[in-house]
């Protein structure tokens, strides 16, 4: 179980009682948000893999574009790790 940060303050009800919900509500908002944004990028970058799979129907050239694709957003990915 996890336990009430020491600081704080409930946005939602203002009865003590209530901190500890209040802050596993916090906590859900937060990772509720963080996976919708991962959720976004997966499927922009599945569109973009769609796209070339229609745009190149030759395995070899689609394949170079999936390895460029796959490069780049490896290097965009740890550039926001930083």
């Amino acid at each position: 179980m996890s336990r009430v940060p020491d600081n704080l303050e409930s946005k939602y009800n203002k009865n003590d009682k209530f901190l500890w919900v209040d802050s596993q509500i916090e906590k859900f908002m937060n990772k509720q948000k963080e996976l919708e944004e991962k959720v976004h990028i997966l499927e922009s970058q599945l569109k973009k893999v769609s796209n070339l799979i229609k745009e190149y129907p030759n395995d070899m050239q689609l394949g170079e574009k999936i390895r460029h694709l796959y490069w780049k957003d490896s290097r965009d990915l740890s550039k926001r790790e930083i």
